[in-house]
């Protein structure tokens, strides 16, 4: 979750650019409010609302849990892989790949420590089990996937788009201190 001086830092200065004029919209979704800088055509900043770390024991732990679910001898994509086909990024980024559910099967299998960048709270559903967000180059173009598993043998991938917002925080990435 977010600090209490994290959260007042950005609060700080969201109202800094207020008062300077500098914001031409808010928005505000479940776990994110995004600010649009009027002076600078399409830059936006984006605060984190609800939001954790995992460990990075817990990340791996994850990205290995997936590999033994995708590697399952009786592995069924109808069985073991929910793929959210309705949200339209989604659909649009299969379409847009050239893309079938087997092949985001096989980008997430290829997810690293490196490509994790957050956990978030399922919104949708109160079960406790959260999501964990990575960021990975797709055909030269970052794409955000936010996946889940559920009972040990069920892969849920709410998430597989185009990004839409730039984030470069990575809290595991090769070099940083966090290794």
């Amino acid at each position: 979750m977010l600090s209490g001086d994290f959260l007042c830092e950005k609060v700080r200065k969201l109202f800094a650019h207020m008062i300077f004029g500098c914001v031409s919209r808010i928005m505000l979704t479940h776990y994110q409010l995004i600010v649009y800088n009027k002076n600078v055509s399409f830059t936006q900043e984006v605060i984190w609302l609800d939001y954790f770390i995992a460990s990075k024991e817990e990340v791996l732990a994850f990205l290995e849990e997936i590999d033994r679910i995708i590697n399952m001898k009786h592995f069924n994509v109808d069985v073991n892989f929910s793929f959210d086909y309705h949200r339209q990024e989604n659909a649009n980024s299969l379409d847009m790949l050239d893309y079938k559910v087997k092949d985001v099967i096989g980008e997430i299998k290829e997810l690293t420590l490196n490509n994790y960048c957050q956990s978030v709270p399922d919104i949708n559903r109160n079960d406790g089990i959260p999501f964990f967000v990575f960021y990975k180059d797709v055909m030269g173009m970052e794409f955000y996937i936010k996946i889940k598993i559920k009972n040990g043998k069920l892969i849920i991938c709410k998430s597989f788009h185009k990004a839409k917002y730039s984030h470069r925080e990575f809290p595991y990435i090769k070099g940083d201190q966090n290794e």
